[in-house]
């Protein structure tokens, strides 16, 4: 359980930008951190390297279509970068509802008709995101599965736990991101370390791929013309 100095300290050794047996000086370190914080940053956009998916659930209310999502939103939590699932639970039935995307929201007449829920879009706006839903639910709770954000470091001495194979990934891709910054450049195997390492957790984290139905090549829809065909 490594802290973020250990970590910037091994990944500046890696990057050539200390000796082995130095230490970064304060500004080498602080400025270490911001880099290291950036780099989790980058990787919360990333299902890729999210390691979990936290559910959360929250009742609906009687006609209302749109919550906001964050802290001190409708549904209070962590904003998501993206919602990984989202069903409705209706006397302990689940009904699952399919991504549409801004467009095939917008092109809905009459958002406020049906009860039966069917289709959500996410507007990831910051620091609230807000999620729509079509047809607007008039009971129920809703489930919500949101990419489990990668932890920043809040300081330099707190020791950090991550799943296997993460301290390799950051510490490797850590001393790529400094390196130019520092007028350095890594080894070609240090190179190949940052890619493997990477490519290692990326690729178990992949979620398993999932036949879906477009929108538009839906059967049996109730959305008439007011739907997204117009008809």
């Amino acid at each position: 359980m490594p802290s973020a100095l250990e970590i910037i300290t091994r990944a500046m050794k890696t990057a050539g930008v200390l000796g082995n047996n130095e230490t970064p000086s304060s500004s080498e370190a602080s400025d270490g951190l911001i880099a290291l914080n950036d780099l989790m940053d980058s990787w919360n956009t990333d299902r890729t390297y999210v390691y979990s998916v936290q559910q959360n659930n929250f009742p609906v209310v009687n006609g209302q279509a749109a919550y906001t999502i964050g802290t001190g939103g409708d549904f209070s939590m962590i904003r998501p970068v993206k919602l990984d699932n989202v069903f409705i639970r209706i006397n302990s039935v689940d009904y699952p509802l399919k991504e549409i995307n801004n467009q095939d929201y917008d092109s809905i007449a009459v958002k406020a008709n049906g009860s039966f829920p069917e289709y959500f879009y996410y507007d990831a706006a910051f620091p609230l995101g807000t999620i729509y839903i079509y047809g607007v639910p008039t009971q129920g709770d809703i489930y919500i599965d949101t990419w489990t954000q990668i932890q920043q470091f809040s300081d330099l001495a707190t020791n950090y736990t991550f799943p296997p194979g993460y301290y390799r990934a950051i510490r490797y891709n850590l001393a790529k991101e400094i390196a130019p910054e520092h007028g350095t450049s890594l080894t070609q195997e240090a190179v190949q370390i940052a890619i493997e390492s990477q490519a290692n957790i990326k690729d178990r984290n992949l979620p398993w791929p999932v036949m879906k139905t477009e929108v538009g090549y839906m059967v049996g829809s109730n959305f008439g013309y007011n739907g997204f065909m117009g008809y």
